[in-house]
């Protein structure tokens, strides 16, 4: 994937933690790319996904051309049983839409899963359009259930923007909702789904984060939030005081540019003293 081909913002934190979880690693062995921009690791991320993948491709696309000559659920029931979910992952990139939607659709619940698990979604958005929205609810439904916030929050940034409400409404923990939001770069898309939750709800997203000291995840959507709400998430958080709110204050005061400046001027219309 090319520089020029980036048409969103990408988040550096987020970009390490999906690095992390690709190379099986953590943060503390990853410690000298952090040095690198958010693009940077962007595209040594993909670049690490493409060899992963092209090593193999031509013989994923001829495998995937024999699917044609069997029935679809022929086809399912060998991918199930015999090739397993990575290679029908990579399969699925050399099929057209329709037949792979008609193959996954005699997929178990937890077999879909399975395969998402190893899918690259940048590479499936013409796929993502059409999958059916039911069969997306149960995938997450599983997904949760497993702690796949990697997978989640990839599949946040590609899949179309009208269908994310729909698919975070199956989100039941507010720890899931956060640590999905850690891998996500378009975390724009999350703001719709927050700005439905009750007051109650939101104050457990807000005490979920700071408890798992992902206080930044939150706080990075404000540069996102209409200023007519915002005061809303802040007047939350004031409430909560104490330890909550010295929490989130340092964390704003780190991340310093927009989302400060944004959160000093809320807070100043509230009339809420704070020493900066």
């Amino acid at each position: 994937m090319s520089e020029e081909k980036l048409n969103f913002e990408v988040n550096q934190r987020t970009e390490l933690q999906r690095l992390c979880h690709l190379l099986n690693s953590n943060e503390e062995e990853l410690d000298y790319l952090a040095r690198l921009s958010a693009n940077e690791l962007f595209f040594l991320r993909n670049k690490f996904s493409d060899a992963m993948q092209n090593e193999h491709a031509e013989t994923w696309e001829k495998l995937a051309k024999v699917t044609k000559y069997m029935p679809n659920f022929i086809s399912a029931m060998v991918a199930q049983d015999i090739l397993g979910p990575s290679i029908t992952a990579n399969l699925t990139y050399h099929m057209p839409v329709k037949e792979a939607i008609s193959i996954s659709s005699h997929f178990s619940v937890k077999f879909m899963a399975d395969v998402t698990e190893h899918l690259v979604p940048s590479k499936l958005e013409a796929l993502l359009k059409e999958f059916p929205i039911d069969r997306i609810k149960k995938i997450i439904e599983e997904l949760e259930k497993r702690k796949g916030y990697y997978t989640m929050g990839n599949f946040v940034d590609y899949i179309p923007s009208d269908r994310v409400m729909a698919i975070a409404n199956q989100i039941h923990s507010e720890e899931t909702m956060v640590r999905t939001a850690t891998f996500s770069n378009k975390k724009d898309r999350l703001v719709p789904v927050i700005a439905n939750f009750s007051d109650e709800r939101l104050k457990k997203l807000i005490l979920t984060a700071s408890n798992l000291n992902l206080c930044e995840d939150v706080l990075v959507l404000v540069r996102f939030i209409p200023e007519t709400e915002l005061h809303r998430y802040l007047g939350i958080i004031v409430m909560i005081g104490g330890e909550v709110f010295a929490n989130y204050l340092a964390t704003v005061k780190k991340m310093g540019g927009e989302e400060l400046e944004k959160v000093r001027s809320a807070t100043d219309k509230l009339g809420i003293q704070i020493n900066w």
